[in-house]
């Protein structure tokens, strides 16, 4: 993979300092049934790559510290990532959403006989999302917990006492930490050790994926998925809640990223 961009190998490349692999959903379903099946008791932690996630790393190091140091697999979940690929001549258009792992996570433990576990989004949410996903996949082990909502980055030592011996109860094979980023992240990261020594197997962060299983919040029509718009969609369906985030992140990113670009090149 022949390009300026800093590429520490043939899938992996960094775009303002945080890493990113170049891989499609057959791989990583292939890697996560892998991790399912090996005798092997450490963590498998996977992250979905967004604008959003990449100015977080600018901000917090400990959140880029856990993206590129303790995640084992960092996807493509955003078209801004896809459009600075092209100024660098890589030719992958494949991207691998929160929104579409938090359902590929449930097949794969609905057969392999794997437990699925959902801490975080709101408990109505999570209510909803564990009943939906239980009427899709009929042998699914699911349960879940949502913790009281905070906006401080971590959780007093009493609730996540309470956390832990929620997942120590169930022992999840499949853990999914939707506090949003980069607090579920710094909560994986704080945690790695415990959930290795209580089995869990693979770890990921899923924000506001649930929002879509619960039905909270509708997926984008196809014509703003197969255009990379779902960012539009979003904002035109929560102008409110959306403009402040875009508008602070989407101009930013684009041009951290045209000087690293300019620098790579010249």
């Amino acid at each position: 993979m022949k390009n300026s961009i800093q590429t520490m190998s043939d899938n992996l490349i960094k775009i303002l300092g945080v890493n990113i692999n170049l891989l499609d959903i057959e791989f990583i379903k292939t890697k996560i049934m892998e991790v399912l099946n090996s005798k092997n008791n450490s963590v498998f932690c996977i992250a979905t790559i967004n604008i959003e996630f990449i100015i977080l790393a600018q901000k917090n190091e400990d959140f880029k510290k856990y993206l590129n140091f303790e995640s084992s697999i960092n996807t493509v979940d955003g078209v801004g990532i896809l459009n600075v690929l092209k100024w660098y001549n890589i030719d992958f258009n494949k991207r691998v959403c929160g929104s579409d792992l938090v359902y590929e996570l449930a097949e794969i433990c609905n057969n392999m006989n794997k437990k699925y576990f959902i801490l975080g989004a709101s408990e109505e949410v999570s209510n909803k999302a564990k009943e939906k996903l239980k009427q899709m996949y009929k042998n699914l082990q699911i349960d879940n917990y949502s913790p009281p909502y905070t906006k401080a980055l971590s959780f007093d030592i009493i609730e996540d006492m309470h956390i832990k011996n929620k997942i120590s109860e169930f022992k999840p094979d499949v853990l999914c930490v939707a506090f949003g980023a980069p607090k579920q992240e710094l909560w994986i990261k704080e945690h790695k050790k415990y959930l290795e020594s209580i089995g869990v197997r693979v770890v990921i962060g899923l924000g506001g994926s649930f929002d879509f299983v619960a039905g909270k919040v509708k997926r984008a029509p196809r014509i703003f998925k197969d255009t990379g718009n779902e960012w539009l969609y979003r904002l035109i369906k929560e102008p409110k809640l959306r403009f402040k985030r875009q508008i602070s992140t989407i101009p930013l990113y684009y041009m951290l990223c045209l000087l690293e670009f300019v620098r790579n090149k010249f």
